[in-house]
């Protein structure tokens, strides 16, 4: 995991032992009601800590949605949209319970490219693809193979578009919410990864 190359990389500079705790949980949107959720995520954090990593928003907009091809990009876009206000929430929890913490937001990267080799659906994405999520539109008839039902692979460069969506209005949401609340102080951080097409799901690099 990131947090942990990140802290073995302290560690080294710094010449001491680095603790690490992990609050992070799959599927967790910024905010909400769900005890998960990263804004309940926050209050379980200690006011002596040092250093907080944070990333959040896809769980807010849904990968089922990035993913589903019957969508198109600008709804992906809106969908986006409230990310910024959740993420600023977010970050002036964190910022007032600790007055010397410094904050690190990642970005994420476009999940399919046109390095995605996307030749069948899999297990990941096939599951998406096939669930009762989607409308019928999104699929080509269905046909029967071993009492299985089999799809045909939706639209590649919709999946594309969806995917640079969604990446490029969360960086956008993430990077003004950190400056909303940081200002000029340099406590927070926006880091993309800049991650290439080669290193999207089924890429060349992924």
């Amino acid at each position: 995991k990131y947090y942990y190359l990140v802290a073995k990389e302290l560690q080294e500079n710094l010449g001491e032992p680095v603790e690490v705790i992990v609050y992070a949980h799959s599927g967790a949107p910024i905010s909400g009601e769900d005890e998960n959720s990263i804004i309940n995520q926050a209050k379980k954090i200690p006011n002596d800590v040092d250093l907080i990593l944070v990333s959040g928003g896809i769980n807010d907009v849904g990968i089922g949605s990035i993913l589903d091809s019957s969508k198109e990009a600008s709804s992906v876009t809106s969908l986006s949209a409230p990310i910024e206000e959740r993420m600023e929430n977010l970050l002036r929890e964190l910022i007032n319970k600790n007055q010397h913490v410094k904050i690190v937001v990642t970005g994420y990267y476009n999940i399919i490219s046109r390095d995605s080799r996307l030749e069948n659906v899999d297990n990941i994405l096939g599951w998406w693809w096939t669930s009762d999520k989607f409308s019928p539109a999104m699929t080509s008839p269905a046909m029967l193979e071993n009492n299985a039902v089999v799809h045909a692979l939706p639209d590649i460069n919709r999946l594309i578009a969806n995917s640079i969506a969604f990446n490029s209005a969360c960086t956008t949401a993430l990077r003004s919410a950190v400056k909303k609340v940081d200002g000029e102080e340099g406590r927070i951080l926006f880091v993309s990864p800049e991650f290439q097409d080669s290193n999207s799901y089924k890429a060349s690099d992924t």
